[in-house]
Parts: structure tokens; C-alpha cells; sequence
């Protein structure tokens, strides 16, 4: 039996396919709904909200009340919404009763909520495991697959930041396989990103990095603010890998991450002090995140007893949230600082930190360092349950460390902000290196030839030429003269945020 559009799951292409057929300024509380629901799926957030809340008082069926509590519940965290999110979530399970999807739909959401607003990853798989449960007593079929994929993306989250690797990167592959049989682009690029999120979070660098290069390739015809973390993610992954110039270009050209992962992001591409006080900057909403950054910067600076006090304190509070992912790293590095107070004072902590990692199946640690990597590495490799796991932190650290050596971070540029709408309008990361060199060329005043310019960038000067005229039919300058009129063109592009509704 088909099931009520109202309250069925919606997929985004639908969404954007339904949209148009809403625009009358006349709705009935139903097309008012679907309406909402279709804003909300193609992420215009805070219409969708303001729709949403306007319907509530006014639809009366405990089924389509659910539907209405699961969307809010849903956009609560996006629009920062002050309301009690957690009688809304109790009223809509109560509302749902026994449609399965509507329930794990509500669950997920639910999920989203406890681990992104209150750092409560312990409520967050209770959750999403609700969610799974609930699955199971649906009918097979399209809707239940579109569920399923967003059940296990959120429940690989979850897992990843518990440090429950394996699992979290077997959820990933899940969500992944199902949103291809579903041939749903959409939830495809969605899923591609978790997976490597998960590769990230377990130290998989090399994997992460490969997924996330394709997920960028696949969320950026959406234009979504997913672009932006996955972008951000991808950064991340380069950096620990020790490509520090193109992993700090693409930190900045994201315009993404909470203070302190920008703070984590300057520190380890050498910035110390600017690290410091981008984390002085971090509200308190950050915490205890931000503490932990903090106690790694201040060690780096060598106050290495307020560092420690920081980190403990920081361990503590992740551990209790159940974020083992981010507790072990508090550990591993408090470890290396006790190491550094007292010879032989962190040799026992890093052994039992090395090998936790390597039962949970992971390969690093969050907020890697190549320093910390290589001494876990040397003090565990005696030991025969962590040496496995000892060999592959103290390469990746090596490597890291040999790698930066070469590699020197880019720099800001005024191109970084505008990244995400160039890629929208189809600029390729080559087309975007060559107007990030001509915005930082013109900016220094610096006048060079094209032969000069393709010689930095590696390229002849007539490859350079052919990019340089996609570059303007990109942009829509190609009937002006003058690399000038590519920057003025990147200047005037639209200050609208990705994930804003398009009219």
C-alpha cells in the first residue's frame, strides 16, 4: 500500500521536483507541509523552519504532527533554534506510534541532535541503534532503503567518534551500497563523504583522502554546505599526511570548521601563535574541545604543566560524553608531555594508548601530530600486542614530519572565500590554483610575465593560455582584457551562503 506523501520519507530530488508546484501564495495546510518539507530537504533551513512552526499548532493529525516534530527536530540544530527540543522529540514519538520509518526518521534526528548540540555520543548510539530496530519492522521497499542509508550515515557519526573504527567504517560501507542501489545521486554524495569520514576518524589517511577527493566531486554540483565540511575534512587528511600547502589551502578555502579546528589547523602547519589566539576566541559551546586544542598549543610553546592540567581535564570530560575518539588523543598527547617533564613519565601511559588503539582498529588519533605519532610508535614497539600499531603511527609520523619539510603553507588569499561559488560555476582545483596565484601576484604588486607565471604554476605557457580563456567563459569575462577583470569577476560573486535556497 502507497504510503502518505505527507508523512513518507522524502528523497532531494523529489524535493527539488516538487518544489515548483508550491509556489501559489494560496496553500492549503497540506501544500503548506509538503512545501516545508521540500525547503527543508533542499536545505533552505530557515524558511523551512519558520514554515514549519507557523503549521504546527494547526494540523491536528497525530501522524502529520509527527512528521512536523521529526522536520523541526531535524532543523533544530541548523537554525540554532531556542526551544525544548526535547519535548518536541518525545511528542513525536508519542505521535508516531507504529510507523517504523517516521520512527527511525525521528530517532536519527534525535541522534544528530544529542551528539552535534550536547557532545552526548552515549545518547547519540542509543539513538541511532532505536532507529536500526525500528527499520526492521518495515516493509522492504524504496522508502525503507532511502531511511536505511541516512539511519547508518548517522550511525557510522556516531561510531567513528566513539573510536568503534571497524564498525563505523562498516556502517559507512552500508549507507554507501544502499544509496547505489537506490541510484539517489544525492544520498550517494552524502555517503561517499562518510565514508571518508570514518577512514578519516580511524587513521586511514590515504582512503579518507581518496573519498573525500570523490565526495567533492559529487556534492559540489548541490551546492551545499557539505561541500564545505567535506572540503574541510579533505584538508585535514592532506595535513596529517604532511602536505601542509595544499591541506592549509584547502582549510581556508572551505570557510568551514569551529574555532578550534582552525586553531588545530594553524598549529600544525607551524603557526603557533596564531593557533593560540584563534583558541582564546573559542565560546564556550566549544568545550571541551577547545580546552584540548588549547593544552596541545601550550605544550607546543612549552607550558607544559598548564598543557597537561588542560588535557586531563579535557580527557575527563570527552570520556564521560563517551567521545573516546577525542579522549584517546587527550591521552596520548598529556602522555607525550609527561614524557617531556620526566624521562620514562609517559613510557607506560603511551604503551596502554597505543595498544587501546590498535584493539579499536584504528591507524592514528585525533588532532594528529607527527611528534606525538613517532614517540607513541618508539615507547609501544616492545610491547607485542601494540607493535603492530607502533609501526604504523611512527611511519605516518615520519612521513608527515619528512613531507612538511618540503611543504610550506599557502597563505590567505582573497580567492579562498569565493572557492565555493567557483567550483559551483565548474572551476577545476588547477583552474582555481591559477586564480588564487593571480590574486596573490596582484596583491603583492608583483608584475610577471605569462612565461614566468606558467613556469611556477608547472605548466607550459600554452597550457596555461587554454586555462586561463575556460577560466573567463567560465566567469562570463571573456569579452574583457586583463587578468584583472578574472579577480573583479571573483570579487563580485554573490556574499549568499551555500545551502540557501536558490529563487
Amino acid at each position: 500500500m502507497a504510503r502518505d506523501p505527507l508523512t513518507a520519507p522524502l528523497a532531494r530530488a523529489d524535493a527539488e521536483r516538487l518544489l515548483p508546484r508550491y509556489s501559489s501564495a494560496r496553500l492549503s495546510v497540506e501544500d503548506r507541509l509538503m512545501r516545508a518539507r521540500c525547503l527543508r530537504t533542499v536545505e533552505a533551513w530557515e524558511v523551512a523552519w519558520n514554515e514549519l512552526t507557523a503549521l504546527r499548532d494547526k494540523v491536528k493529525t497525530p501522524l502529520l504532527r509527527a512528521r512536523i516534530g521529526q522536520d523541526m527536530l531535524h532543523l533544530a540544530y541548523y537554525v540554532g533554534a531556542d526551544i525544548d527540543v526535547a519535548s518536541l522529540y518525545r511528542a513525536a514519538v508519542r505521535d508516531a506510534g507504529a510507523n517504523a520509518l517516521l520512527v527511525a526518521e525521528i530517532e536519527t534526528a534525535w541522534s544528530v541532535h544529542r551528539i552535534a548540540t550536547q557532545n552526548d555520543a552515549t545518547g547519540a548510539l542509543r539513538a541511532a541503534q532505536t532507529a536500526l530496530d525500528s527499520l526492521r519492522t518495515a516493509a522492504a521497499d524504496r522508502d525503507r532503503d532511502l531511511v536505511t542509508v541516512r539511519v547508518q550515515r548517522q550511525l557510522a557519526h556516531v561510531l567513528a567518534q566513539i573510536a568503534e573504527y571497524p564498525r563505523a567504517r562498516e556502517a559507512a560501507d552500508v549507507a554507501l551500497a544502499t544509496s547505489r542501489k537506490l541510484r539517489d545521486d544525492w544520498e550517494i554524495a552524502w555517503s561517499t563523504y562518510a565514508a571518508g569520514f570514518t577512514a578519516w576518524c580511524a587513521g586511514a589517511v590515504e582512503d579518507a583522502e581518496a573519498s573525500l577527493e570523490h565526495a567533492e566531486e559529487l556534492v559540489r554540483p548541490f551546492g551545499t554546505n557539505l561541500w564545505r565540511w567535506t572540503v574541510f575534512c579533505l584538508a585535514r587528511a592532506k595535513i596529517e599526511q604532511g602536505n601542509l600547502e595544499e591541506g592549509d589551502r584547502l582549510a581556508r578555502q572551505s570557510g568551514a570548521g569551529d574555532v578550534f579546528e582552525r586553531s588545530y589547523v594553524a598549529l600544525a602547519c607551524h603557526d603557533v601563535d596564531v593557533a593560540l589566539q584563534l583558541v582564546e576566541t573559542a565560546s564556550d559551546k566549544e568545550r571541551p574541545f577547545s580546552d584540548a586544542v588549547r593544552g596541545i598549543i601550550l605544550a607546543r610553546k612549552g607550558e607544559l604543566r598548564p598543557a597537561l592540567r588542560l588535557l586531563e581535564d579535557a580527557r575527563t570530560a570527552l570520556a564521560a560524553a563517551g567521545l573516546d575518539h577525542y579522549a584517546i588523543s587527550c591521552a596520548a598527547h598529556a602522555a607525550h608531555i609527561r614524557e617531556s617533564l620526566a624521562y620514562g613519565g609517559g613510557r607506560e601511559r603511551g604503551m596502554r594508548i597505543v595498544r587501546e588503539i590498535g584493539e579499536r582498529g584504528g591507524r592514528g588519533f585525533a588532532w594528529f601530530l607527527p611528534e606525538v605519532a613517532e614517540w607513541l610508535g618508539k615507547v609501544a614497539i616492545g610491547d607485542e600486542k601494540a607493535a603492530p600499531t607502533a609501526k604504523v603511527l611512527r611511519a605516518r609520523g615520519e612521513t608527515a614530519r619528512r613531507r612538511s619539510r618540503s611543504s610550506t603553507p599557502a597563505g590567505a588569499s582573497e580567492v579562498d572565500g569565493a572557492t565555493a561559488h567557483l567550483r559551483m560555476a565548474g572551476l577545476t582545483w588547477r583552474e582555481l590554483d591559477i586564480v588564487r596565484r593571480l590574486s596573490l601576484q596582484h596583491r603583492e604588486g608583483e608584475e610577471i610575465d605569462r612565461d614566468e607565471l606558467a613556469q611556477r604554476l608547472g605548466m607550459s605557457p600554452n597550457t596555461l593560455r587554454v586555462h586561463l580563456t575556460r577560466i573567463r567563459a567560465k566567469l562570463d569575462v571573456g569579452d574583457r582584457r586583463g587578468d584583472e577583470a578574472i579577480l573583479v569577476a571573483v570579487r563580485r560573486l554573490p556574499a549568499q551562503e551555500l545551502g540557501e535556497l536558490r529563487v
